[in-house]
């Protein structure tokens, strides 16, 4: 049997990010999370087995969701993510920032939305 795939959690809000972490977790993936951008790069650099990002798009500080996942992409070109946000959906898809081959989840969201979309990208689903 294989592992569940690894998550890193990314939120800059400490509620936010400890509600999303017990969330995936009660969904049978393994979790690692981050404050910021630059934390999150540490943490993917530091665990190549970390199969998807569940990043906020608007965080704190220089590198935002968007970003993280264009830089964390040129060095893991495969991986995996899942934006979120508390803004309009439409906002997101005129701009074209979420790229097509990612998801995009609305805060506030339901698990059944989030089991959904991680079991899109990452083609896992628990046995629960």
């Amino acid at each position: 049997m294989t592992a569940p795939p690894l998550v890193l959690i990314v939120d800059d809000y400490d509620d936010v990010r400890d509600f999303a972490v017990a969330a995936v977790g009660s969904l049978g993936y393994r979790t690692i999370e981050a404050a910021d951008g630059p934390g999150a790069l540490a943490k993917l650099a530091a665990s190549p087995d970390i199969a998807a990002l569940l990043t906020d798009i608007r965080l704190n500080g220089a590198i935002d969701g968007v970003e993280l996942a264009r830089r964390a992409r040129q060095t893991r070109a495969d991986l995996k993510v899942l934006f979120m946000t508390g803004y309009g959906e439409d906002v997101f898809e005129k701009q074209r920032i979420v790229p097509a081959a990612d998801e995009l989840l609305k805060k506030p969201y339901r698990i059944r939305e989030l089991e959904e979309k991680l079991a899109r990208l990452t083609g896992w689903r628990s046995g629960a």
